[in-house]
């Protein structure tokens, strides 16, 4: 299929694309629209020292593998409280992100960006689809991301995929937009017919009960021949999250205080997924080539603010795993990195 393209000269104000998200508390439908959304987007010196800083990321003159994802967030914004969207931005569950990195990230002005969502598929818990962003420079494609998004509550006439599903779908972060293996989709899901869905009527959340049914079973022990090793740990205090929207952009109210959260079912403040993914993606920089290679993640049970993590991951190497856990091994992400 030929994509439909809406070139755009520069995203609407993020305040405004908030005001559409909050307005919008129905699902709508049940078909993806098929046109994305493109823009050139320039990178802003500081707020991507900003970011470096926060997440722990080196002035190497590359940008971190995670950074177009803040270039490309008012563009994924756009796209999901356009008119035309189905489904309310507020309560999506950011399932799996998968970043893959092309070509080195050094010497970059400024991407041109586009964003799209596809393969609408049933899930247990309603369905899900993915949110496809890429970025260009002028010698063609430089990096790709895939973000699985839940929609609880949604209704699709074909068979819900099962929990136990390898790779992408092992995994449960609840966001306020917030690919290996990820089989190609060669027909959409149909809607069963009803009546239109409240997302207001959803249950919410009780953290972790809810999220962790969501869940994939954890990954096979790691006491094999790629036996996990502790790499670094940190501390994400109560605040980490208020910080990380002021430099992401993510304003979601899960993470912002305890007060906020509790509206959406959370006795306090969960700290970003995307930014778990940083703080693991720097720690396991030496790990990596500076391209080719692809970096997902899955999102299990949320950190729950403050906290301190564990990162623990195998030997540097062109294939790997890692895993980020709690206070009595409480899972929060596990992942890998592959070489493309």
């Amino acid at each position: 299929m030929t994509r439909p393209w809406l070139d755009l000269h520069a995203p609407d104000a993020r305040a405004s694309l908030y005001l559409r998200a909050v307005g919008k508390r129905k699902i709508s439908g049940a078909t993806l629209p098929a046109q994305g959304l493109r823009c050139y987007l320039r990178v802003q010196p500081q707020n991507l020292a900003a970011y470096r800083n926060l997440c722990h990321f080196p002035d190497d003159g590359r940008l971190p593998a995670t950074y177009p994802h803040v270039m490309a967030f008012d563009l994924q914004l756009q796209l999901l409280t356009r008119a035309d969207f189905p489904f309310p931005l507020l309560g999506l569950v950011h399932l799996y992100n998968g970043i893959e990195v092309y070509r080195p990230l050094g010497g970059v002005d400024g991407l041109h960006v586009q964003v799209w969502a596809e393969n609408l598929q049933p899930h247990a818990k309603g369905g899900t689809f993915d949110l496809i962003s890429e970025a260009r420079d002028g010698l063609g494609l430089l990096w790709r991301e895939t973000s699985r998004m839940l929609v609880r509550g949604l209704k699709l006439d074909a068979p819900a995929r099962e929990a136990s599903e390898p790779d992408s779908m092992k995994s449960t972060e609840t966001t306020g937009l917030d690919a290996t293996a990820m089989p190609p989709v060669t027909e959409p899901a149909r809607a069963t017919p009803t009546t239109e869905l409240d997302a207001t009527a959803v249950p919410p959340l009780e953290e972790p009960a809810d999220i962790a049914a969501m869940a994939a079973p954890e990954p096979a022990d790691t006491d094999g021949p790629t036996r996990l090793v502790e790499a670094t740990r940190w501390y994400a205090d109560g605040d980490i999250g208020r910080r990380y929207a002021k430099v992401a952009g993510d304003y979601n109210p899960i993470h912002l205080s305890a007060l906020s959260a509790r509206l959406f079912g959370f006795p306090s403040a969960i700290a970003h997924g995307m930014w778990n993914q940083a703080m693991a993606l720097a720690a396991l920089r030496t790990h990596l080539p500076k391209a080719g290679y692809c970096f997902e993640v899955d999102f299990h049970k949320p950190v729950r603010l403050p906290a301190e993590v564990v990162l623990s991951a195998s030997p540097a190497g062109p294939s790997g795993t890692l895993r980020l856990e709690g206070k009595e091994q409480r899972l929060h992400m596990s992942g890998r990195w592959t070489a493309l």
